[in-house]
């Protein structure tokens, strides 16, 4: 096989692997517009006097959004599993990844959830949960990107009536 019929190849299946999320995405879009519809009807009945064209729609919600607190408790999962070691915030993000099924293959996504471990620990610290250390010969950049972090006290203390030790 040549180089060229593997270009095609591969070019073919991508094709056929953006046709199908095509049809996927369609018949989505396709069922949107008929339960739009049904309610429009609702509305119409039980409201007339209400202008359907003056609904503006609403925001969709970011890419993998997180539920409040979701990114914090999964951060505190990650110590209760290794309480006596040190944890990158590398190392925690690669948790919150696996925890939330993302592809940590993904670097954009990586960085982004990088940004938000990071920001989370950048609390705790400031509330004197945590404690991070850069260290030796770790670069100075970012908000704790490199920095080796420990919970200020055992995770046996403070236990939540949830199961869960209060960070």
């Amino acid at each position: 096989m040549t180089t060229g019929e593997h270009t095609i190849n591969g070019l073919v299946r991508k094709r056929s692997e953006l046709m199908g999320r095509i049809e996927h995405h369609a018949a989505h879009w396709q069922q949107a517009v008929k339960d739009m519809d049904a309610i429009d009807a609702a509305i119409r009945i039980m409201a007339p006097e209400v202008e359907l064209d003056g609904i503006a729609p609403k925001p969709v919600p970011p890419v993998h959004a997180a539920y409040k607190g979701e990114v914090a408790r999964l951060v505190a999962d990650c110590f209760r599993l290794n309480p006596s070691e040190p944890l990158s915030t590398v190392f925690i993000t690669d948790y919150v990844m696996r925890q939330r099924g993302l592809d940590s293959a993904d670097r954009n996504l990586r960085n982004l959830l990088l940004k938000r471990v990071s920001a989370c620990l950048g609390t705790w610290r400031r509330k004197g949960r945590v404690t991070g250390e850069r260290p030796p010969g770790a670069p100075r950049t970012g908000e704790g990107s490199f920095c080796e972090w420990r919970l200020t006290r055992p995770t046996g203390e403070g236990q939540a009536t949830s199961g869960y030790p209060t960070l």
